[in-house]
């Protein structure tokens, strides 16, 4: 069949080249019919080869073109990457320091899990590029994950927690707080989760006694910041405006080595402050550290805003609150309800929304589990919730 058609061709050539020629030979260019032939054959050649390169010119151009795009790619890939190395090197310098000065004789078993933060940049820069609809992608619901059993002793508990540390296996969880009566998302809350070596959680009510009698506790703050700052600059990219709870501990917030670090970086990255808002317990705010309201005080000078959680006492000193820079205060729901739920209590619950709101101040009723809860709460005029009414904590795979 092959040859049949290759035959084909061939006379096709050859029947051109003659009609060619012989137009060339009636023409009285040349009078020898076989030189006529050789000129059509030289012509059809000529053209030929004024086609291929014809082609070929127009391959180059739209392959030019095409590497010109993926230079531009690459080029967009290196600066985001540029940017991360130069903030995990600045976050983990920082808490080496602090290890080192706090934890001297824990300092070499520690210093690998400070050094989980490199291996993050690693593997964004190492990352598939694939197409993104969002800032980050919600999946695998929390509480429907396989967890570390209760029972397990304090000896295997801080295997796992360095081994988390070591490996990478530490994800960040998000979950909304919504408007109401919308229930539409306008921040979301972010959450530190370990894994061991089978995939199974390790939740914060677990390891967070663990991780502080340790030293580990600031690096594995460290690892949430970093993350936070990751996914609040994606999202500003994509011009979405959401807020970013993120948490810190009063260990990372007293560190002397490390926090002054952290409030220079933070100098050079002020424009995360519109969308990145550091969260922080009642109790740390109410310590009245000198050491910690400095580093507050630094903070909130370059426009960082804070929100107070775990709040246990509505006695709350609400110009306290406006001159620590606290836009946000966060409620259980019990709490709420059982304060609504007695009149004196109620009352001074009232006293405190109300001069929360004059000062600008946002109240956000937390852990709302049912609608029974969430019906009584809209009686009193609650604009924002937090819970697993409005969705659990769920996996970002976006960093």
């Amino acid at each position: 069949m092959h040859m049949l058609i290759n035959g084909a061709f061939t006379l096709a050539y050859l029947s051109t080249a003659v009609i060619v020629g012989f137009g060339v030979h009636r023409g009285g260019i040349v009078s020898d019919p076989a030189s006529a032939v050789a000129i059509g054959v030289s012509i059809l050649l000529l053209g030929a080869m004024l086609h291929q390169s014809a082609v070929r010119s127009r391959r180059e151009k739209l392959m030019g073109a095409a590497i010109a795009n993926v230079e531009q790619a690459q080029s967009r890939i290196e600066r985001d990457v540029a940017s991360s190395r130069e903030d995990i090197t600045m976050l983990a310098t920082a808490t080496e320091q602090a290890m080192r000065k706090s934890t001297p004789d824990n300092y070499d078993n520690i210093v690998a899990e400070v050094r989980t933060l490199e291996t993050l940049v690693r593997q964004i820069s190492e990352a598939p590029q694939g197409h993104e609809e969002s800032p980050f992608s919600l999946a695998v619901d929390a509480v429907s994950a396989p967890t570390v059993p209760d029972d397990i002793d304090g000896e295997r508990l801080l295997e796992i927690i360095r081994g988390a540390l070591n490996d990478n296996r530490v994800d960040i969880y998000l979950q909304p707080v919504v408007s109401l009566p919308q229930r539409k998302p306008g921040y979301y809350e972010t959450y530190s989760r370990l894994r061991d070596a089978n995939g199974a959680l390790l939740e914060p009510a677990k390891y967070i006694g663990v991780a502080e009698s340790t030293g580990l506790i600031t690096a594995i703050d460290n690892n949430l910041l970093f993350r936070c700052i990751q996914l609040v600059r994606k999202s500003q990219r994509r011009k979405l405006d959401f807020g970013f709870f993120c948490n810190i501990s009063h260990f990372t917030l007293k560190d002397t080595s490390f926090f002054p670090e952290f409030i220079e970086f933070m100098q050079d990255n002020t424009g995360l402050a519109e969308n990145l808002i550091f969260e922080f317990a009642q109790s740390d705010l109410e310590a009245h550290d000198r050491y910690i309201t400095s580093n507050l005080g630094q903070l909130g000078d370059l426009g960082f805003r804070y929100s107070v959680d775990r709040v246990e006492d509505l006695d709350i000193d609400v110009e306290e609150l406006v001159n620590r820079r606290v836009s946000f205060i966060k409620v259980g729901a019990t709490t709420a309800l059982n304060a609504l739920g007695d009149n004196d209590e109620a009352l001074q619950f009232y006293r405190v929304k109300n001069a929360l709101e004059r000062s600008g101040i946002q109240l956000i009723v937390e852990k709302i589990e049912t609608e029974e809860q969430l019906v009584d709460l809209l009686d009193y005029g609650i604009n924002l919730g937090q819970g697993y009414l409005f969705g659990t904590p769920r996996l970002s795979r976006d960093i």
